[in-house]
């Protein structure tokens, strides 16, 4: 565990931070684009919908074999079918800013989806987002799952919402009952020529409960956050998930 914690700290000290919410909700105000309202556009402008559609289209024809294979030994690898949930409260020691986030989780062989509310509070503001990947690929190595999924990022109160799009990992480790879980994402660009948001992550969960398909895991993260190229937020969160798997 120690090893693990070591690179987070680290990163912590080395990533400048500077996390002001009224500048953030300034920029949202400022853009014009309504990215989802005019999704095709935004699809069409940041993400090459061809080569996308046309992988997912690829896969589709073979979804049945796929998903029966990643499911034929489920036994030996019974998280490739689970449901979570999780909350963790996070901190930005330099600026002061408090990150507070809810998560709901479901995978079911090579495919999920993943539910996120969060808010970014500091002296001037606070922020509130609701990330929904709507669909995610899983590539299941043993253990090792490859994920890419895309949805949308919705801010209450201010009438914006963005495509987004994930890459990253998913690894389980039972002999360490351990959960690591990493991810890089990115929203569609703005009207001001920059992405809304660029979050990367790096999550570690410790199994410390089992009563038959329940599991209860404290969890440690380091997160970084940029807002419109503009404004970052470097952000160490603890807190707790529960599974079912």
């Amino acid at each position: 565990m120690k090893k693990l914690l070591l690179p987070l700290i680290i990163l912590l000290s080395g990533v400048p931070m500077l996390a002001q919410v009224s500048e953030i909700k300034e920029n949202v105000e400022t853009d014009q684009s309504t990215s989802i309202d005019d999704s095709e556009a935004s699809i069409s402008k940041n993400v090459d919908s061809g080569l996308i559609f046309g992988i997912f289209d690829f896969i589709g024809t073979s979804l049945g074999e796929a998903q029966r294979d990643a499911l034929s030994n489920r036994e030996d690898y019974p998280e490739r079918i689970m449901f979570e949930i999780g909350g963790s409260y996070g901190a930005d020691f330099n600026y002061g800013g408090q990150y507070w986030q809810t998560n709901a989780r479901a995978n079911w062989g090579i495919v999920g989806s993943d539910f996120t509310y969060s808010e970014l509070t500091d002296a001037t503001g606070k922020l509130q987002t609701i990330d929904w990947l709507i669909a995610i690929l899983r590539v299941p190595i043993k253990h090792f799952v490859l994920e890419y999924g895309m949805g949308s990022i919705m801010l209450p109160g201010l009438d914006q919402t963005y495509f987004k799009t994930s890459a990253g990992f998913d690894w389980f480790l039972p002999d360490a009952r351990m959960h690591i879980i990493g991810a890089y994402q990115w929203s569609s660009k703005t009207s001001l020529e920059t992405r809304f948001k660029r979050n990367a992550y790096l999550r570690v969960q410790l199994d410390v409960f089992q009563k038959g398909k329940i599991h209860v895991s404290p969890r440690i993260s380091y997160q970084y956050q940029s807002y419109f190229s503009q404004t970052e937020v470097s952000l160490v969160n603890a807190g707790l998930a529960f599974a079912v798997y």
